[in-house]
């Protein structure tokens, strides 16, 4: 694959659902979209704390978030609940929480500091362009 200023040799990818997510491998990049949104207040640290521990790198999470609404639900009964992603990451280990505004906002979330965010910006971008 290759991009702007970047060259990847060799990628891999997993599709999984969080139940049957291997909790003992690793990879650079744990991508999540809309799926945090749907766990309920009461389980969704342990489902954050399981994609943030596979993750060696990054986290990249796409989620319905408004800091002006935390703990607001929609739907009847509820499926959709307001979360505070920059508390859940940081209490996960997370050493730096970005937020980019999309549609939803875009959580960058690193293991290692502040992320190096042209490259893989760039192509998170074009992705979520894609999906709007």
């Amino acid at each position: 694959m290759q991009g702007e200023g970047f060259w990847i040799k060799k990628v891999s990818f997993m599709k999984s659902s969080l139940e049957e997510f291997p909790s003992t491998k690793q990879y650079d990049l744990v991508w999540e979209s809309t799926v945090f949104i749907h766990i309920p207040p009461s389980e969704v640290k342990p489902a954050i704390e399981k994609a943030f521990k596979a993750c060696k790198k990054y986290v990249i999470s796409y989620d319905w978030y408004d800091k002006t609404k935390i703990g607001a639900t929609t739907g009847n009964p509820a499926y959709c609940f307001n979360h505070n992603y920059e508390e859940l990451y940081y209490a996960a280990g997370a050493r730096k929480v970005t937020v980019c505004e999309f549609k939803h906002p875009l959580f960058i979330i690193s293991k290692m500091g502040i992320p190096k965010i042209s490259p893989l910006f760039g192509a998170i971008s074009a992705i979520i362009c894609a999906h709007k």
